[in-house]
């Protein structure tokens, strides 16, 4: 889900993007931070809402649960990556970011992954997943207690994170069910690509825009669909840079009214928009979150004061760990937060309650730290393989200037 730039620090017009990204990346761990302890805020179909207290209504169907809505936080991820894999080639037109771009994706995305899937494999073996003992205490079966039910190989592991999350993603016999989105993440990176190599210099690409968006809606394909929202987003925003002093910027009210709007779709959840007598189809409601991702990066794009509050440290620090964040989670909340949780209510009589905050608390921080470490000791490193591999196939010359025309 994520979150990958092919240069070690992503440039300063996009920072506020990769920053969008982290908050993403923490709205994730939160999702299943609420699924576990609080599903109710979860269940928002017609059936079932009616059964809730109505503040809890508001909060799940308001832009209240953007901070654990896990469903805006992907299409997000998915719009981002069109968005940013577009870039490069966009402004410059030259086949050499498409190329370099490519060739470094596969790596990009594996090497984090493969440790992600090795993480759960030593948790595992050293008997430190006690979700299974965490699931036990709660009411009822709660959604934590599906992981991990198989006994993890090692082999497995290897396989899962080397190819399988990505080519042959197995969701009844997976380690880390964060993995679903990587699959289509290089799927759509790649449907990109081929978009921009094949259509990128049309001078009426905007035909073929509208033609492939009814296809893939058609086809029933809403996250390829985001992966090419956020190409036409980027190629409208890189159109305009190129005109800047002969066209205006929106004003702030008109961005701030994209903003608001934007959230409000973005949060939609079930079958009902929050509004009286309004019903809407489940897929449908997928493509009416895809509109709000789109507003609400308008709105980024364009805006100079988000941008100042998203170039602020702790939110380029959520930036920069975003994708190890998204794909060590799991590990965190099954180990060091369900053990936390189970020490809570076993030995101290902690009510399910104060088990929940103290636990969340805890995972968040945990999950910080690991990300930023990985961050450090993982992504990188894959950044400078990719690198390697692309001067392996293209020769040192043919990659100088691939890098030197994709920037």
């Amino acid at each position: 889900m994520n979150k990958q730039l092919p240069s070690s620090a992503p440039s300063n017009k996009l920072l506020h993007l990769e920053s969008i990204r982290g908050l993403a990346a923490l709205s994730v761990v939160f999702s299943h931070l609420v699924n576990m302890f609080c599903q109710q805020l979860m269940a928002v179909d017609a059936p079932t809402r009616q059964a809730h207290p109505a503040w809890m209504t508001v909060i799940a169907c308001s832009p209240l649960n953007l901070a654990y809505n896990g469903h805006f936080a992907v299409v997000l991820f998915f719009v981002l990556s069109g968005f940013v894999l577009s870039y490069s080639f966009l402004r410059s037109g030259n086949q050499a970011a498409l190329t370099s771009a490519a060739i470094r994706r596969y790596s990009r995305l594996m090497i984090p992954i493969l440790v992600s899937t090795l993480l759960i494999y030593a948790l595992s073996a050293l008997g430190l997943l006690y979700n299974q003992q965490a699931a036990a205490l709660m009411s009822d079966e709660s959604w934590i207690g599906t992981h991990n039910r198989f006994g993890l190989g090692f082999l497995a592991a290897v396989r899962e994170g080397a190819y399988g999350a990505l080519l042959d993603f197995d969701p009844a016999n997976t380690c880390n069910a964060a993995l679903w989105t990587m699959s289509i993440e290089l799927l759509g990176s790649f449907f990109v690509f081929a978009f921009l190599a094949l259509f990128g210099r049309l001078q009426r690409r905007w035909l073929v825009y509208l033609a492939m968006s009814a296809v893939l809606l058609l086809i029933k394909k809403p996250f390829i669909f985001d992966f090419l929202a956020g190409l036409v987003l980027c190629d409208y925003y890189v159109q305009h840079e190129k005109a800047q002093g002969r066209r205006r910027p929106p004003r702030g009210f008109f961005l701030a009214g994209m903003l608001v709007l934007g959230l409000f779709l973005g949060a939609q959840q079930g079958d009902a928009l929050l509004l009286p007598g309004i019903s809407v189809h489940v897929r449908a409601m997928t493509l009416v979150n895809s509109i709000g991702v789109l507003l609400v990066l308008v709105a980024v794009l364009w805006s100079t004061k988000l941008k100042m509050v998203l170039h602020t440290r702790p939110c380029v620090f959520l930036g920069a760990m975003s994708f190890p964040l998204y794909l060590t989670h799991l590990a965190i909340i099954c180990s060091v937060g369900c053990f936390v949780y189970v020490r809570l209510r076993l030995q101290t009589g902690c009510s399910q309650t104060a088990a929940a905050w103290i636990t969340s608390a805890s995972v968040t921080c945990v999950c910080l730290v690991v990300a930023w470490i990985l961050h450090l000791a993982v992504d990188r490193p894959a950044i400078g393989f990719g690198k390697w591999v692309e001067r392996r196939l293209l020769g040192p010359v043919g990659a100088n200037t691939a890098a030197a025309r994709a920037g």
